[in-house]
């Protein structure tokens, strides 16, 4: 309730800490919404920030004044943005591509070849240690690759969801390539040492 419950809360917080401060200086200082600056946050939300059109009746607000009423509203922005970010429980996973001869065994003889021909992210708990493996499927020739960009580990009532955030990038026209099936991967290590409840992929295609 609290996470849902910030993206507006955030508004009304930062607009107070604005409108108390003007309120301080009613006498001298008109405001103006015809200049103003939205700042959007990636999880949803916004919030408007008066820019220009404070003006004083008795001259110019200081510089000094307005930059640091800026900085209190980006810290307390930042702030309240990253506590909604712990409260929702999303952690960045720290993690370490592996090359063909580093994948473990398990992995490469069971693993690998029972979905490889699938587009899927698939975790395994080997030796104490979360492996990630990312997935593009059967191709019909080289040249299509994938990437992994970021892990992300989500928690919610109880339920732990693995997000793998891969690019997929497909061969330009006009490249030479091997007339062969290919079974594009990428098999990562993590610093996590338990299976999540559940996993999920996200695909973003590059050129």
């Amino acid at each position: 309730m609290v996470a849902k419950a910030l993206p507006i809360l955030v508004p009304i917080l930062i607009n107070t800490l604005l409108c108390h401060h003007m309120s301080a200086e009613k006498a001298s200082i008109t405001s103006s919404l015809s200049e103003y600056s939205e700042v959007r946050f990636s999880g949803g939300g916004s919030f408007i920030v008066c820019r220009i059109g404070l003006k004083n009746k008795m001259g110019k607000v200081s510089k000094k004044k307005i930059a640091a009423i800026v900085v209190a509203v980006v810290v307390l922005a930042g702030a309240l943005w990253g506590g909604w970010q712990l409260l929702r429980g999303d952690t960045e996973v720290d993690f370490r591509v592996l090359s063909e001869a580093e994948i473990p065994q398990q992995i490469a003889t069971q693993v690998i070849p029972q979905y490889r021909q699938l587009e899927r992210a698939l975790a395994s708990l080997i030796d104490g240690k979360v492996y990630v493996v990312a997935t593009r499927g059967e191709k019909p020739t080289s040249g299509y690759e994938i990437e992994m960009d970021k892990i992300t580990l989500e928690k919610s009532d109880d339920v732990s969801t693995l997000i793998v955030y891969v690019k997929f990038r497909d061969p330009q026209p006009g490249m030479a390539l091997a007339q062969a099936l290919t079974y594009p991967l990428v098999v990562a290590e993590t610093e996590l040492t338990e299976l999540p409840d559940q996993i999920q992929l996200k695909v973003q295609y590059i050129e």
